[in-house]
């Protein structure tokens, strides 16, 4: 793995800046450039699918202001347009759901043929690593044409520095709920103030949580200290927090040099030699193979059948009900909360099945459950 700071007790020729470039690189500017708007060139054939859009408001740095060019760059191989918004609107974090409310007021004010379909927001402190993926392979397939929310998730669970939206009246409605959550419920935990909010409202509340999915957090929202997550081949790098601003200066660099054509690429790499497709392809296989093991477990308790074995002792019975309910809610669960593991979610379907199979033990089949070995909990 290429990292700027070079193996254990070896010392990289990239991280050996001068002070001078170290000084630079720390450099704050006063604001002043107002809000940017990017459009590609009229060349570009057909309207574009989606547009980029960030928030740097209240001051500029180098550092950012160079992570936000590896962006521009991508926007304009794509042709995606890149809307920046450099003011200040609203309180702290809310900026930027007012400015992304903006832009989709605006796209859906335009005739529907000639409306983006997805708006892609990005932190400023992240930096494209690979200009060659398109964000169209982030799409959802077409049996999942109801999915309009798109991000990743960390250990303090949604990370709302990256993710895409679909431009559409549900995402409207998400982010006026959003605005507005902190009004109708002010006794509530705000720790990650907009972050907080969305992911209540995608995760838990029935008006968005259907349309909302996780998907694995290094394809478009890599921590750049992850081993795992930071590879080769990956979209972008996320540096969330404003001490590892120094990190950002560094993997800069790196990519300075990646796109040296003198060299050959390193992070850089066509969408088709890296993970992509494999694991994209995964990943909404998994999804669907939850959502179908779901509904067949659901019309079986709903038409009567018995996920446990005919024969066994009563007590028995009642145990192999209760660790299919386990093994069936850890799967509704999982169906919002984990599909960003999709291996986690196979071996999760895996489990529930192995519990409801006629196949296990041999001796036994499938019967209908009695309403005394059924748990009243299941049955509500």
């Amino acid at each position: 793995m290429h990292l700027p700071w070079g193996d254990s007790g070896i010392r990289n020729p990239l991280t050996s800046s001068s002070p001078a470039a170290v000084a630079a690189a720390n450099k704050t500017l006063a604001p002043g450039n107002g809000t940017i708007e990017f459009q590609p060139d009229t060349n570009v054939t057909g309207v574009p699918r989606f547009a980029k859009i960030a928030v740097a408001s209240g001051f500029e740095d180098t550092v950012y202001e160079r992570a936000i060019e590896t962006h521009v760059r991508h926007a304009e191989k794509h042709g995606y347009p890149l809307y920046l918004a450099r003011e200040q609107a609203a309180d702290g974090m809310f900026n930027k759901v007012a400015y992304i409310q903006n832009i989709l007021l605006n796209e859906l004010y335009k005739p529907a043929d000639e409306r983006v379909k997805w708006l892609f927001y990005f932190d400023s402190d992240s930096i494209i690593m690979n200009e060659e993926i398109p964000l169209e392979i982030f799409e959802p397939p077409s049996d999942f044409a109801h999915i309009n929310w798109i991000a990743g998730k960390d250990w303090n669970g949604l990370n709302a520095g990256v993710f895409l939206l679909r431009v559409c009246p549900w995402s409207l409605d998400l982010l006026e709920f959003t605005m507005t959550y902190k009004h109708y419920h002010p006794d509530e935990d705000y720790v990650f103030e907009e972050q907080s909010i969305l992911a209540r409202l995608t995760e838990k509340d029935d008006r968005f949580k259907h349309e909302s999915i996780y998907v694995p957090k290094g394809w478009i929202n890599a921590y750049f200290y992850s081993m795992q997550e930071v590879k080769p081949g990956l979209l972008m790098s996320h540096f969330p927090h404003p001490d590892y601003k120094w990190h950002m200066y560094e993997w800069l660099k790196v990519i300075d040099t990646d796109r040296d054509e003198k060299l050959k690429p390193v992070y850089n790499k066509p969408v088709q030699d890296t993970d992509y497709p494999k694991e994209i392809k995964a990943f909404w296989n998994a999804k669907r193979r939850v959502d179908k093991a779901l509904k067949g477990f659901q019309r079986n308790i709903d038409r009567g059948a018995d996920p446990v074995q005919f024969g066994l002792q009563h007590e028995e019975t009642k145990a192999l009900a209760e660790k299919f309910k386990e093994k069936y809610e850890g799967l509704k669960d999982a169906a919002t909360f984990k599909t960003d593991e999709p291996d986690t979610l196979e071996n999760m379907v895996n489990e529930a099945e192995e519990v409801s199979s006629p196949n296990c033990p041999s001796q036994f089949t499938v019967t209908k459950f009695s309403p005394s070995a059924m748990p009243n909990s299941f049955k509500s």
